[in-house]
């Protein structure tokens, strides 16, 4: 990717103000004054994300890994370091390197592969044991913390991957297959066979034309000199679809789901082996429950050695925000756990009687991504990141005794010094869930102003990921004079299991009146303009947005991740996924399913008169609901737009995607909702084609705020 354009903003033919864009090595975009010290697309992309950390068992030190996209050269930049936990001592860095986004971020879930690099202490603290990337391969190293001494114990792998073991750790290093020096009889079968799980939506990439890995495995023991590795067998194939390789049978398949089953997170083992606490989650769709509802409780199984029956540790009905289990006290007496709250993130301790206590209230976000390697061996330490809605990742240090934090590393800073927007959390009291979220209002607007507002699904927390997928520039939008309401939609979120296709409808249409109830709101207090309104969405979002694209009429412009359910969708699904869709309602398209299909399907709901729509979607993904509703709507002569991005899944991951995807989405909104473009020659093609869908004018009935529907 090349230098990026600098970029001038018009409104209605009018200029002023010009720009350069992008990471921290450009001057930070400005579209008027009012920008000058804002939040830019390139603060956004290049902020740098803390996605692992681990605490030493002695409580003293603590690894750590960051990442830092470069969109222009679309990598990541990757470090690894110490920081003591002394306010004394320095810290120390030990490796920095750049990654591709493949080798960075799982595609589908967004979190950070092993292969990116790992970190293990051993059980003393005075040695760590890391993973990292040399111009040869991946190496395997090991540093004495006293002494600062390194040991390479493997090195010039393809892929190395490291987990705890008895004594050590246990090792799987892949490098590619010699050329066989054997002669072949006949060609190598390069085809895949097809099977029953395969989501044809998604891209099967088949891995055979890659050819060959040999699989090592092995281990190290603390304190030795080098690692025992032995050759695993014959050389093999790697990273099959999930579909190929985990097929359910078709029989099972079919079988549909009566009694909803809870899900259990990995067991945590006191001290003493007499428990395993888990926590377990699920939801209820029954027509029994008026209301959709989502519940996580921690229950105590009993250890081997352990006859009494499973409990209850907190029961749903009281504390139905259980979300992670962090370990145990020392003594194995109590166990900890955080939980994240619409307002605060809280950190507790619950004895097995069931008695708990609150240590930290924190009023950001604190996540833990390797909950047991961020806790101390005595249960006195806790190691957090933690973000705000205005301010993305630091590391700090909890005591688990007196509750008080400490900042251990910053390197965000550079966003406290930027001008943000003023934060209003609300609840929203109505339709039938327990909706709520918040209102970003931009700064230094003169009284009276009313902005156009954007509403983004499906989550709001009070950390600093404040849309799915981030693929919203709610900070950039801000900057630019646009108000932004990310809503937690989560509650409503409740498939039906049991095929009650109504639970689909009120998954989107609970969450639809939501947000048209906080337009009103909103409007009444002149803050926004009703008539200034856009949506947009990823995953359970796009599912929200794409249905209130066609059934209201409340917003100017949508952006979306993804089209909308459409029958196309059941065969692109594969036949297990199809079974999937039947246990929730969905039938096998024909002339007699079309008026359920066509309950949540825009393709089904074309006509010209919709608002532009702008989809954003992956290759991964790009035939899941968009090409029909693509299809349809342009059949119809609706005004909609697709850009696919290469080498993307549900969680789009590369710099320059992510780049994109922010740039396009605030050119959108400020085009559509405040007549504003960008003067740069290299956008001339895209506004030519928007002002030409300008000239499908939309019909919206007289009187109210627009918000009636149509059918």
């Amino acid at each position: 990717m090349g230098r990026l354009p600098s970029i001038r903003l018009k409104r209605k033919a009018r200029c002023y103000g010009s720009v350069a864009v992008l990471c921290a090595m450009l001057s930070p975009a400005v579209f008027g004054q009012q920008a000058e010290s804002g939040v830019t697309i390139g603060d956004l992309v290049s902020r740098v994300q803390i996605p692992l950390v681990a605490l030493s068992p002695d409580g003293r030190n603590v690894a750590y890994l960051t990442v830092k996209a470069m969109a222009l050269e679309n990598l990541y930049a990757v470090e690894m370091g110490i920081v003591a936990l002394a306010p004394s001592e320095s810290r120390i860095s030990l490796q920095s390197y750049k990654l591709s986004s493949e080798a960075t971020f799982e595609p589908d879930s967004g979190v950070i592969r092993r292969s990116a690099g790992q970190m293990l202490w051993n059980p003393n603290g005075e040695e760590l044991a890391y993973t990292t990337h040399a111009r040869r391969g991946m190496e395997l190293r090991v540093r004495e913390i006293a002494t600062s001494k390194e040991k390479i114990l493997l090195k010039g792998f393809e892929r190395i991957e490291i987990a705890s073991g008895q004594g050590g750790i246990e090792i799987t290093a892949i490098s590619p297959a010699a050329v066989d020096a054997e002669p072949q009889t006949e060609p190598e079968d390069l085809g895949l066979l097809i099977k029953d799980g395969y989501r044809f939506y998604g891209m099967l990439k088949n891995p055979k034309p890659r050819g060959k890995y040999v699989v090592e495995n092995g281990e190290y023991i603390w304190g030795s000199r080098s690692t025992s590795m032995s050759n695993s067998g014959p050389p093999v194939y790697l990273d099959f679809p999930e579909e190929w390789t985990r097929t359910v049978p078709l029989e099972k398949a079919t079988k549909k789901i009566e009694e909803p089953r809870p899900r259990a997170s990995r067991g945590f083992p006191s001290p003493d082996g007499n428990w395993i606490a888990v926590v377990t989650a699920d939801s209820d769709d029954s027509a029994a429950s008026l209301l959709p509802r989502r519940r996580s409780e921690i229950v105590l199984n009993p250890g081997r050695a352990n006859t009494a029956k499973s409990r209850f540790l907190l029961s749903r009905e009281r504390f139905p925000t259980v979300d992670t289990i962090l370990g145990w006290s020392g003594d194995g007496r109590e166990l900890y756990y955080a939980c994240v709250e619409p307002q605060s993130s809280l950190v507790y301790a619950v004895d097995i009687d069931g008695h708990r206590r609150l240590i930290h209230s924190d009023k950001g976000a604190l996540s833990f991504s390797n909950p047991s390697e961020e806790i101390s061996q005595k249960g006195d330490l806790l190691i957090a990141v933690r973000t705000t809605n205005l301010a993305p990742e630091e590391l700090i240090s909890i005591d688990l005794k007196t509750g008080d934090a400490r900042k251990l590393l910053s390197p965000n800073e550079n966003f406290g010094r930027r001008s943000l927007p003023v934060v209003r959390y609300m609840d929203i009291p109505c339709c039938e869930a327990a909706f709520y979220g918040r209102l970003y209002l931009p700064t230094g607007g003169k009284k009276g102003t009313r902005y156009p507002l954007v509403f983004t699904n499906y989550l709001s927390s009070p950390g600093f990921y404040a849309s799915v997928g981030d693929e919203v520039p709610i900070l950039a939008l801000t900057t630019h004079g646009i108000a932004v309401f990310a809503m937690n939609s989560r509650d409503a979120n409740v498939p039906s299991k049991t095929g009650q296709f109504r639970a689909e409808v009120n998954r989107v249409e609970r969450p639809l009146k939501a947000m048209e109830w906080v337009r009103r709101k909103l409007a009444d207090e002149g803050l926004v303009d009703p008539d200034r309104c856009g949506l947009t969405g990823l995953s359970f979002g796009a599912e929200i947005a794409m249905y209130a694209y066609w059934r209201s009429n409340a917003f100017r412009a949508v952006s979306v991740a993804s089209g909308s359910w459409e029958p196309m969708n059941y065969a692109l699904a594969g036949l297990s996924y199809a079974e999937f869709l039947n246990s929730r309602g969905f039938t096998s398209p024909d002339d007699s399913s079309q008026p359920t299909w066509k309950e949540l399907s825009a393709g089904l709901n074309a006509r010209q008169d919709l608002p532009p729509l702008l989809i954003q979607s992956s290759d991964g993904e790009e035939f899941f609901g968009s090409p029909e509703t693509w299809f349809r709507l342009r059949r119809a002569g609706a005004r909609v737009e697709w850009h696919e991005y290469p080498e993307e899944g549900h969680v789009k991951r590369s710099p320059s995607a992510k780049w994109w995807v922010y740039e396009r989405n605030l050119e959108w909104f400020l085009f559509w909702l405040k007549d504003e473009e960008n003067t740069d020659p290299s956008r001339s093609e895209q506004y030519a084609r928007w002002r030409e869908m300008r000239k499908t004018k939309r019909l919206i009935p007289e009187g109210g705020y627009g918000d009636g529907r149509q059918n």
